[in-house]
């Protein structure tokens, strides 16, 4: 008996010593973690001009709380891009239940105010006039581009909106998309940046233009790109006095060969401008591929770095830290942050999105598709939600970042397993420390 219960005791001990390794190993291996709970891959390979973010993904249940700003269950059917600021406000593109016609709102999880829809656009559009053989013409079908949305601190929203026009009577007919506007609203005031149409006369059209990026800085500078039909885009940069405008750079269409192009601007509280420019400029027979950066005062567009390949410029903040998505010289790939004139590759996947604060924190979601949403402030790269956590009673199945502000909290859209699609605010658990009133709609992780 007593030999027995000696065996006994041994046999437990090394149960509880393997069972104790096992989860040290666990705790302790970031590749470990990574292959359990992430989509986020580590390099295989780096350059002297590059270093890598460590990764890790535990106790994210312990590092933020999620506010629900607004769903799909009561006023709203689906959701666009959404873009965030200091405030906590988040300026989102939505279709409304009663008439499917999208608009565009802010919310701070209190109280959801209308920016413009269907209601407030045709005012907007009354300068319109009959061209010549028609009488009268009627502007209608108005989309607003779920795709081109910012806020800045100060609240202010810019935001486009595409509408078709028919003369009547006359031979010119029906134009789709004929008109596309680019709006800025101050408060209860909305103020034209920009117009463009397509169409020049009869049934021939001039161009298709479409912008593909706005954004705004805290000084009121507005950016934007704009891409016609001849594939030559061009990039402006707007004051708050929308008429008053600076050229920063544009592609054009050679005789022959492919067209150049720049694409891509963000712009900072400090009026610099990054995009990326690329193609046979000016009939040069060398092909460019990286990012220009535009001071508020240079009138020469200047390549960031020779070492960038080529990539798409996320984010940049006042500082003028870059955060971009592409390609080295090396022909390493990934999500690259420079910071005075030094590379670090933050991650090994592309980028889909990505946004820097002034506190040099860096919120990211790869481009593969099914990818969570990470943050990292240098060290440890931490998920911050992803497709199969729990939330707001149901399951994740996707979701879609918005933005990153100073405080650190990220708004995110999500679309759970119960069919609804919400908008939420991640908030990073402070002590003693509440930066937004606690919303009644708020729930935790």
């Amino acid at each position: 008996m007593k030999l027995t219960g000696l065996l006994r005791r041994t046999f437990l001990l090394r149960l509880t010593f393997t069972a104790v390794a096992i989860l040290t190993i666990f705790k302790l291996s970031p590749s470990f973690a990574y292959f359990t709970s992430s989509n986020i891959m580590p390099p295989t390979h780096l350059t002297s001009a590059t270093t890598i973010i460590a990764h890790s993904d535990s106790d994210q249940a312990n590092k933020f709380t999620f506010t629900k700003l607004v769903d799909t269950a009561n006023d709203f059917t689906t959701f666009g891009s959404i873009a965030f600021n200091n405030q906590g406000v988040v300026a989102f593109s939505a279709a409304k239940n009663a008439s499917g016609i999208t608009g565009i709102y802010t919310t701070d999880g209190q109280t959801i105010t209308t920016i413009a829809d269907i209601d407030t656009v045709p005012s907007l559009f009354t300068d319109i006039k009959p061209e010549s053989g028609a009488s009268s013409v009627t502007v209608s079908n108005f989309l607003f581009d779920s795709n081109n949305i910012a806020i800045n601190n100060a609240g202010t929203v810019v935001f486009s909106v595409t509408a078709n026009i028919k003369q009547e009577p006359g031979t010119s007919g029906y134009y789709t998309n004929a008109y596309e506007r680019l709006f800025q609203s101050q408060g209860n005031t909305i103020q034209l940046v920009d117009a463009r149409t397509d169409f020049k006369g009869g049934n021939s059209f001039e161009t298709t233009n479409r912008y593909t990026t706005v954004g705004i800085n805290d000084s009121g500078q507005i950016v934007y790109s704009e891409v016609k039909t001849d594939s030559t885009p061009r990039i402006n940069t707007i004051t708050n006095i929308a008429l008053i405008g600076r050229f920063s750079d544009s592609g054009d269409k050679p005789p022959e060969g492919p067209p150049s192009a720049v694409s891509s601007p963000i712009i900072n509280n400090q009026g610099t401008l990054f995009y990326n420019r690329y193609g046979y400029f000016n009939n040069s027979t060398t092909f460019t591929n990286s990012i220009f950066r535009l001071g508020s005062e240079d009138s020469i567009p200047v390549a960031v770095l020779d070492q960038v390949q080529g990539g798409v410029p996320l984010a940049s903040n006042d500082l003028g830290d870059l955060v971009f998505s592409g390609y080295l010289t090396s022909t390493e790939s990934g999500l690259f942050l420079i910071h005075d004139g030094v590379i670090t590759k933050v991650n090994n996947a592309l980028a889909g999105n990505a946004k820097i604060n002034n506190l040099g924190k860096i919120a990211f979601q790869p481009s593969q598709s099914g990818s969570g949403i990470f943050i990292t402030s240098g060290a440890d790269i931490l998920k911050v939600i992803a497709p199969g956590d729990i939330l707001s009673g149901s399951t994740v199945a996707n979701v879609k970042f918005g933005g990153l502000n100073d405080v650190g909290e990220i708004a995110f859209v999500a679309s759970l397993t119960d069919g609804t699609t919400q908008i939420f605010r991640a908030d990073p658990i402070r002590k003693h420390h509440l930066k937004h009133p606690t919303s009644k709609l708020q729930e935790s992780a």
